[in-house]
């Protein structure tokens, strides 16, 4: 079968702005996981919908899904088309068919470059942390030259 069409370049997003705002707010909720959300928004028929299903939900739910910090996906998603890149959710055609497959796939992806990429292989992610140290940064630096001079 083929890979469905995706939006490609990062930026173009076929998924609606209040949909992804809804998934990053979803996806920085203290006490809700990554793999809470994957695995509850399908069942609500969206994140936005999650959210705004909120005050029916049992009350340990509801007290966690009842405060979405907006600013703060707000800038998450500005910081990320600032810098040309993209934010990737799973319902979107150009999330990694393979992170898909995994038990618990990331539920938010920032994405840069071609990301019609990501649904070919080979291909390699470099996963870290947040906040590197100094060794840190210099590491995905270094590996990710050499990955890049490799193609």
């Amino acid at each position: 079968m083929d890979a469905p069409e995706g939006a490609g370049p990062a930026g173009a997003s076929p998924i609606p702005d209040e949909e992804l705002l809804a998934w990053l707010a979803l996806a920085r909720l203290p006490g809700v996981g990554p793999c809470a959300v994957v695995r509850l928004v399908p069942a609500a028929g969206g994140a936005r919908a999650l959210l705004e299903a909120a005050p029916g939900l049992p009350p340990p739910w509801r007290a966690r899904l009842s405060r979405p910090d907006w600013r703060r996906a707000e800038a998450e998603l500005a910081w990320a088309r600032r810098r040309g890149g993209r934010i990737l959710v799973p319902p979107d055609p150009d999330y990694p068919p393979l992170l898909r497959q995994i038990p618990d796939p990331p539920p938010v992806l920032h994405a840069q470059g071609e990301v019609r990429c990501l649904r070919e292989r080979p291909w390699v992610a470099l996963v870290g942390s947040r906040r590197p140290g100094p060794a840190g940064r210099r590491t995905a630096r270094s590996l990710g030259e050499g990955l890049a001079r490799a193609g």
